[in-house]
């Protein structure tokens, strides 16, 4: 199991402080803790980070198992059983967890499209999501898509607490007037 969390340029304190509980709660559990603080050239021909970050989490969790995504601003605030099975959260782009399900991950990765540059800030992988959902749904025959997706489906069982991740919503375009720490964390 592993935290995964991406910061890049500056880190405002109320950020660094979000990134220090979660290496909390690593240590505690025993789990992997990964700060990103650059990420591969491939992701350069898209402009803001916002959406580099977007496109770097979903393919990163393409390839490993058990990796818990969070933003830089969300917390962990209660003790989950990450297993094999994905757990959903409410913010879904926030906290991301597909457990073994690489498949599902890969879904997911492949209804978010090409990497491209857009000036369209935001709901890139919930849209995603949905896309899936939607699939599977068709599939099933059943006529009311929320009664299949939160009872009949087999993602019901994949459902995070309503609370189990804080979330402060800290915006990059407001971050000069937040006070920022002068170095990042080290990794690990």
């Amino acid at each position: 199991m592993k935290i995964l969390q991406v910061a890049l340029g500056r880190i405002p304190d109320v950020c660094q402080k979000c990134m220090d509980k979660n290496r909390s709660i690593a240590l505690k559990n025993n789990w992997e803790y990964e700060l990103v603080t650059k990420l591969p050239d491939e992701y350069n021909v898209v402009k803001l980070d916002m959406l580099k970050t977007d496109w770097y989490r979903i393919d990163r969790l393409t390839q490993e198992k058990r990796v818990l995504y969070l933003d830089w601003d969300a917390t962990l605030e209660i003790d989950i059983n990450f297993g094999p099975d994905p757990v959903f959260f409410k913010n879904f782009d926030v906290a991301i967890y597909f457990g073994d399900d690489l498949d599902f991950a890969k879904r997911v990765r492949k209804a978010m499209g090409e990497m491209k540059d857009s000036y369209y800030v935001g709901g890139m992988i919930v849209k995603a999501l949905r896309k899936v959902f939607q699939e599977d749904f068709i599939l099933s025959g059943a006529d009311n898509f929320n009664t299949w997706l939160l009872k009949n489906s087999k993602y019901s069982n994949f459902l995070a607490p309503f609370r189990a991740i804080r979330h402060l919503h800290i915006n990059r375009r407001y971050m000069r007037i937040l006070p920022t720490v002068s170095k990042f964390s080290k990794d690990k």
